[in-house]
């Protein structure tokens, strides 16, 4: 996006395509490690992105070149709502050997549509928003952490800077 915006040209969904193609991301600082250390300790790492699923292969040889361990990739099929992803995701966790009754200690994402929004009973309901609350009070299990990595570029954020 900044190459892009350094060229005067706008990123479109075509041009996002092109880029993810050419599997040219970089990792943050720390991102790769991090994979390996939650595997070390009998963890599990399920990516969930809004990368559509055609860009599947690709994504997929971007993690292997960066050497991402991950255990699962949930990508978007449709709309950008993370929550049934979420939700696949455990039950995929939960079918791995050694995951005996897996829990979802720690979440991350780049904007906090990326994390969730639990009911009283552990259930995921949704994503976080920007937006004013609608009267739900967010739960947060115990021990669940949630991580918001900076992005300077994009996210809700962008609706409502003053939030």
């Amino acid at each position: 996006q900044q190459e892009r915006e350094a060229c005067g040209l706008e990123l479109t969904s075509a041009t996002w395509c092109e880029w993810s193609r050419a599997s040219a991301a970089a990792a943050l600082p720390g991102a790769v490690e991090f994979t390996h250390w939650v595997h070390e300790r009998g963890g599990f790492v399920v990516i969930v992105t809004n990368r559509e699923l055609r860009e599947e292969a690709w994504t997929r040889a971007v993690l292997r070149r960066l050497g991402v361990a991950y255990d699962g990739l949930m990508l978007r099929e449709g709309e950008s709502n993370k929550a049934e992803r979420w939700r696949r995701s455990r039950r995929l966790v939960a079918g791995l050997p050694g995951a005996a009754n897996p829990v979802p200690v720690m979440w991350v994402g780049d904007q906090v549509s990326d994390l969730p929004v639990f009911d009283a009973r552990g259930a995921i309901v949704g994503a976080m928003s920007q937006e004013p609350p609608d009267g739900r009070e967010p739960v947060l299990p115990e021990g669940v952490r949630f991580v918001l990595v900076p992005n300077p570029v994009y996210g809700g954020w962008t609706k409502n800077p003053a939030n």
